[in-house]
């Protein structure tokens, strides 16, 4: 039986491509760098965190890696740009809100495992989702690795008291998968969010959803 949910956060619950695209553009203009992918390309470069979407953007490819230091001056100058960004809109996906409520009221516990630094989440959370309890909020700088390694998933499993298969993970793109599988979670896939160029349906999830609110009826029956 299902008690917990753990949910990422940028592509599941937020849609912060916008901001997190202009603060690269904008940092690449004060620091005088080139983007090689424009933001139509780079949205399916999102997942994995600023400084691993700032190597993407500088380089057009997936895995390639650019000159250290012209990376290490893009992600210190767009840091300071996403932080100005960061509020700028409600970027919360629809039904959100609402659904997180309605599971916490059922009683599941509630975790987030998300590749963005505690500095940005904490703030996306205190604005907009005020009203939801999280029994725990793990990002990439609180744990030893980020996802794809299951170091996250495993500690939010412990602060939740849960073993794997009383939880689902909630996530949008392949990273999440990885992660999910390698902790021995069920996964449960947004169809929309960020994918990586992937198709969602075949990317190995146990359970599909076209809307969070999809997420209620899930539950429903893992309970």
């Amino acid at each position: 039986m299902a008690k917990g949910l753990i949910f990422d956060l940028d592509g599941t619950l937020f849609d912060t491509y916008h901001e997190i695209y202009a603060a690269a553009e904008v940092a690449a203009r004060i620091q005088g760098i080139e983007l090689a992918a424009d933001e139509e390309t780079a949205r399916s470069f999102m997942g994995g965190g600023l400084s691993r979407f700032a190597k993407r953007v500088l380089t057009g490819e997936m895995w390639a890696e650019p000159d250290p230091d012209v990376h290490q001056r893009l992600v210190t100058q767009a840091q300071q740009e996403y932080a100005s960004l960061l509020l700028s809109r409600d970027s919360l996906y629809p039904g959100v809100a609402a659904t997180l409520a309605q599971l916490r009221e059922e009683g599941w516990k509630l975790a987030i495992a998300t590749n963005k630094l505690a500095v940005y989440t904490e703030p996306l959370l205190q604005r907009f989702l005020s009203g939801i309890e999280f029994d725990c909020v793990l990002c990439k700088d609180m744990v030893p690795q980020g996802k794809p390694d299951p170091a996250m998933v495993h500690a939010a499993l412990e602060q939740l008291g849960l073993q794997p298969a009383q939880a689902l993970f909630v996530g949008d793109s392949p990273v999440d998968v990885a992660a999910a599988r390698a902790a021995g979670v069920p996964m449960a896939l947004v169809s929309y969010g960020y994918h990586q160029g992937a198709d969602p349906r075949e990317a190995g999830a146990d359970y599909l959803l076209d809307a969070f609110a999809d997420l209620l009826p899930l539950c429903a029956r893992l309970s």
